[in-house]
């Protein structure tokens, strides 16, 4: 399955030099790239790790408790694994419509503050995808890179 990547880089630009590093343990993660998406969506703070270097914990701190959750519910519910590969727009009215009581994400992200959270980040990444599209006439001009 193609997926649409959220962050405004790619993962690896986002790894630490932890031997165990959370995000790059998502390489052998089955469904691993859309629980980088969730993790992007659910950590605002995780946009200061590229370049970071080894003062990153300065910056992010992911919990265990958070980071089994991200694990947990991409693996445990289909839909969402589904619809986080999809174009974030697309994701976040369907986000929107769901009820999350029951996700360990919801628990550990502090309710509705992680709901709003995700909405806000899936927001910001659609409309900077927006930005790389433009439209004229029947010809569509995509702009690659920075």
């Amino acid at each position: 399955m193609q997926h649409c990547v959220y962050s405004p880089l790619p993962r690896e630009a986002y790894y630490t030099d932890l031997e165990y590093d959370s995000i790059k343990c998502l390489d052998n993660v089955e469904r691993g790239a859309a629980v980088w998406n969730l993790r992007w969506l659910t950590y605002p703070s995780i946009d200061k790790l590229p370049g970071s270097g080894k003062d990153w914990y300065l910056y992010h701190l992911a919990t265990p408790a958070m980071c089994g959750a991200l694990v947990d519910d991409v693996n445990m519910y289909d839909t969402l694994y589904h619809k986080l590969s999809e174009h974030p727009a697309k994701f976040a009215a369907w986000f929107a419509k769901e009820d999350h009581r029951d996700w360990a994400c919801y628990k550990e992200g502090g309710g509705s503050k992680w709901v709003a959270t995700v909405l806000e980040r899936a927001d910001q990444a659609a409309q900077r995808m927006a930005s790389a599209i433009r439209v004229d006439g029947n010809v569509i001009q995509v702009k690659f890179g920075k």
